[in-house]
């Protein structure tokens, strides 16, 4: 994601605001052992309605993965909290009751 003013951040994603605006989750695929790191993880696309009949339209592809927490002193302490942080936001959206439905992606 770009580090940007966010207005600017939000002309680059053609972000207009409409009445009853909402935001949701889509889940790509959940992944036993994602490629690369061969831990649990998940890829998730991020949309915003249109408010043109239930239309959305997409704002960020998001992927979480479920690391084995190392110890502190190894990795640095930035590192360790930004792993514990994802960790805790994969669980998260793992225990989380999701809307079962049918999107098409145009």
């Amino acid at each position: 994601m770009r580090s940007v003013d966010s207005m600017v951040y939000e002309f680059f994603q053609k972000h207009s605001p409409c009445q009853n605006q909402e935001f949701g989750a889509v889940e790509i695929v959940h992944w036993r052992k994602a490629p690369g790191s061969l831990v649990p993880g998940l890829d998730l696309l991020l949309v915003e309605s249109t408010g043109q009949g239930g239309s959305y339209r997409r704002i960020a592809q998001l992927g979480l993965r479920k690391f084995a927490v190392p110890r502190e002193e190894d990795v640095g302490a930035d590192m360790y909290r930004g792993i514990l942080l994802e960790n805790n936001a994969y669980d998260e959206v793992i225990k989380a009751r999701w809307k079962k439905g049918t999107v098409m992606l145009l």
